[in-house]
């Protein structure tokens, strides 16, 4: 982990555990919250590794997919994120004009792969589009997962 990285994510523990200071549950004079206040102890956070390939990986774009990626959180739920990768990389292809952008997520949730990939002539188009399917194949995932939970449960229930 950067020490970037280390910063951003101690940032967001604090504003948290300043959200939870109005929160009734929080102790007298404890700098943490209490066992039962669930707002600033189940808050996790993805662990993102970024790469550019042809292209430099500048703040701005790092900044943006950070904000792209962390707006998963609430389409995951409960799953596990083991790993989560982004590559941001400019495509070298002669037959087309301008410069084309590629955008790829892969995500390993409990073992399974959910990968995505976008061409644009725009990186952050691309970033938006890799965004918003990667939300499609987290939807997906989980109507998957429940199904088979159910079919599991009626053949028990006929047995």
């Amino acid at each position: 982990m950067r020490a970037t990285e280390g910063s951003e994510a101690i940032s967001r523990i604090r504003k948290l555990t300043r959200d939870c200071e109005a929160c009734p549950e929080r102790s007298e004079g404890s700098a943490f919250a209490t066992s039962t206040c669930l707002l600033a102890m189940t808050y996790t956070f993805m662990q993102l590794n970024i790469k550019a390939t042809n292209l430099e990986l500048t703040s701005n774009i790092k900044d943006y997919v950070q904000k792209k990626m962390d707006m998963l959180d609430k389409y995951l739920g409960k799953l596990k994120v083991i790993s989560a990768h982004f590559e941001v990389s400019q495509t070298t292809n002669h037959h087309q004009k301008g410069e084309i952008f590629c955008a790829e997520a892969n995500l390993i949730v409990n073992g399974d792969l959910l990968r995505v990939e976008k061409t644009e002539k725009d990186v952050y188009k691309a970033i938006d589009k890799v965004k918003t399917h990667l939300e499609q194949a987290i939807k997906k995932y989980k109507d998957k997962k429940i199904d088979r939970k159910k079919q599991k449960q009626k053949l028990g229930a006929m047995a």
